[in-house]
């Protein structure tokens, strides 16, 4: 059996609407403080936890907006892993994933803190300058084979390195 796969990895919708709603959420906890009777005794705790829910929000809008990127992990046999990023929100249905040597990306080993879970990975790449990339995968965001492929890919990689522990 080989690991070797090449998958693209779309932004999850999921992920997005999770976001959005949190951020929502938040908000609407802010309104109803705000509109709740004026209390000397405890004006300074409800403000701060007005501009506590406020930033939480605006935290999560924005990296509902972050979280829009493509990224194309290339794990060879040996499992070897090459992750290249985009800026592109979506990518044309007929353009390959391409695995070329010139344009794999960059060489990337996966961290000790990846979290491999059956419907979520947190894959966590540092490359070879020290820079620490986090990569969210959902189900939504690869067909299921390919999600399937990465999981077991990843497992893999983590069993044989004696530096992870999951």
């Amino acid at each position: 059996m080989s690991i070797a796969t090449s998958v693209v990895v779309h932004p999850s919708r999921i992920l997005s609407l999770s976001l959005v709603g949190m951020g929502l959420l938040l908000l609407m906890t802010a309104t109803l403080l705000v509109s709740f009777p004026p209390d000397d005794s405890d004006l300074v705790f409800r403000q701060l936890l007005i501009l506590l829910c406020a930033a939480a929000a605006i935290t999560s809008f924005l990296y509902a907006a972050r979280y829009r990127k493509i990224f194309f992990i290339d794990i060879s046999g040996n499992g070897v892993i090459h992750l290249r990023q985009t800026d592109q929100v979506a990518i044309p249905e007929s353009v390959q994933f391409n695995s070329t040597h010139q344009d794999r990306g960059e060489l990337v080993q996966l961290q000790r803190d990846t979290t491999l879970w059956s419907m979520l990975l947190l894959l966590r790449f540092q490359s070879a300058n020290g820079y620490v990339r986090s990569v969210i995968v959902l189900p939504d965001s690869l067909n299921e084979a390919s999600f399937r492929k990465l999981h077991t890919a990843c497992h893999w990689i983590a069993g044989k390195n004696p530096d992870t522990t999951m």
